[in-house]
């Protein structure tokens, strides 16, 4: 049983592949530093530090027991993809909680 791989079928894909990577890392970096600007937009010049502070250590957190959080669910499902999958659909509840806050804050 011979087994043929088409050069060409793979570069191309790889090619696709790293252009939806680079994209897809682009946009998911836009996120972090947005928060940090509305956050210097809304807050007094005193609070900021406190503000950031607390905003760091949420992060922080949120990394640390994310991924804690999706290890367990992955062994206990027994599959990365279904931990993905779930984290995707947590992903879009977040989405639209962020497009319901738009517009909540009054103009000064």
């Amino acid at each position: 049983m011979d087994i043929h791989i088409h050069s060409k079928n793979i570069s191309s894909g790889m090619l696709i592949l790293s252009i939806l990577g680079f994209f897809a890392s682009l946009l998911a970096s836009l996120t972090n530093s947005n928060v940090k600007m509305m956050l210097l937009n809304v807050n007094e010049p005193h609070d900021k530090g406190r503000i950031f502070s607390i905003f760091n250590l949420t992060d922080s957190l949120g990394t640390g027991i994310g991924k804690f959080v999706g290890g367990v669910i992955s062994i206990s499902l027994g599959s990365l993809v279904v931990a993905m999958k779930i984290s995707h659909i947590f992903g879009f509840y977040v989405q639209y909680f962020c497009l319901c806050c738009t517009g909540t804050l009054k103009q000064t």
